[in-house]
């Protein structure tokens, strides 16, 4: 499709709101915009990629992100089920559901509509094209036995660099100096083989937050929000405006160097992707891959990522392990193409956990 033929207005505009750091020994400056807007708004539903450039003669590419854009015209009932093959029963998750579209005709299920699943939002390990199983009047089911099925893994690392003041425990360091400030996280062990322990993660995602500035406000038991994270104007002006960025430096324990694979850094922290300045290097003299990352004040989800030199593909089995009572979010996007059309039209979305 032509631009002209999914949105109304501008596709391309530039973005003007921005303020500088305020307070922070960190010198930047903060861009924020939304979608739609009174210049931007979408006609279709479906998937959209947003691009953000420098604005100088040869546009260089700075940000990708993707959203979608839905028009709810369907039900989805999903659930979390055991997988049936058993060697994958203890390592991995399964997705069950089925789509109720009573009121929205569609003449041909299995040629007209299919679904894909992304666990924790990740694109990169999305199982898309899947069509119904079984198709009866205005229910459809998507319940295959080993289609929908991901490595559970474990629940995600942690890095908590609200507080530089008052530092987390796992921080063993933070020092200050004209260049700014650094944070040294404990060592990092490999979790491969060991056992599942449970703490509440944001299934690989981070948060900008500063409690230097503002300290951390009071949340009730009853709160949605057990980490106590608050979006309140004020709050909102300390977080993007007056958090420092920090070079931090991780560290995983390993007796030797890992044959034939690198070793990255890897989250929503590096947006889902194999990027250069997460690539870890092996120091023998303290038996560790060693790295440092450039963050803003926050919370932040991560994992080690083993990536072969043969496949270029990342393996989490030996530095993170999989276990199937691991916390993990699955969201189903169910799309429509009529016969004839041109395009898939978005008509449903669901997000589950996998402990319900």
């Amino acid at each position: 499709l032509l631009p002209i033929e999914y949105v109304d207005g501008y596709g391309e505009e530039r973005i003007q709101n921005f303020d500088y750091s305020f307070k922070a020994k960190s010198i930047y400056t903060h861009y924020w915009f939304s979608l739609p807007n009174e210049d931007m708004s979408f006609s279709k539903s479906g998937n959209y990629l947003l691009k953000v450039y420098e604005e100088e003669e040869e546009k260089r590419l700075v940000i990708t992100r993707r959203f979608v854009v839905v028009e709810r015209q369907i039900q989805i009932f999903a659930r979390p089920a055991r997988v049936a093959a058993v060697h994958l029963d203890n390592t991995h998750q399964e997705v069950d559901f089925t789509v109720k579209h009573e009121g929205f005709e569609i003449r041909n299920p299995r040629q007209e509509l299919f679904a894909t699943v992304l666990q924790n939002g990740r694109w990169d390990t999305a199982i898309a094209g899947i069509p119904p199983f079984i198709s009866g009047g205005t229910e459809q089911r998507f319940d295959y036995q080993g289609k929908i099925v991901f490595p559970a893994g474990k629940e995600f690392r942690y890095v908590d660099l609200r507080g530089l003041k008052y530092k987390d425990p796992r921080l063993t360091e933070v020092t200050i100096d004209h260049d700014g400030y650094e944070a040294r996280i404990e060592m990092d062990r490999k979790r491969g083989g060991g056992a599942h322990f449970e703490w509440r993660d944001i299934n690989g995602n981070f948060i900008i937050e500063n409690t230097d500035e503002s300290g951390r406000i009071a949340f009730s038991r009853d709160s949605s929000d057990a980490f106590g994270f608050t979006s309140t104007g004020a709050k909102s002006f300390v977080n993007n405006l007056e958090s420092e960025y920090v070079d931090v430096l991780f560290t995983l324990y390993s007796p030797g160097e890992m044959y034939g694979e690198d070793l990255y850094i890897f989250g929503g922290l590096s947006d889902w992707e194999l990027k250069p300045e997460f690539k870890m290097v092996y120091n023998p003299a303290i038996y560790a891959y060693v790295g440092k990352v450039k963050l803003k004040q926050g919370y932040y989800d991560y994992i080690y990522a083993a990536v072969s030199h043969e496949t270029g593909k990342a393996d989490f089995e030996v530095t993170e392990g999989n276990a199937y009572e691991t916390e993990n979010e699955y969201t189903i996007l169910v799309y429509y193409r009529e016969f004839g059309s041109r395009y898939d039209r978005l008509i449903g979305i669901e997000t589950i956990s996998s402990r319900y």
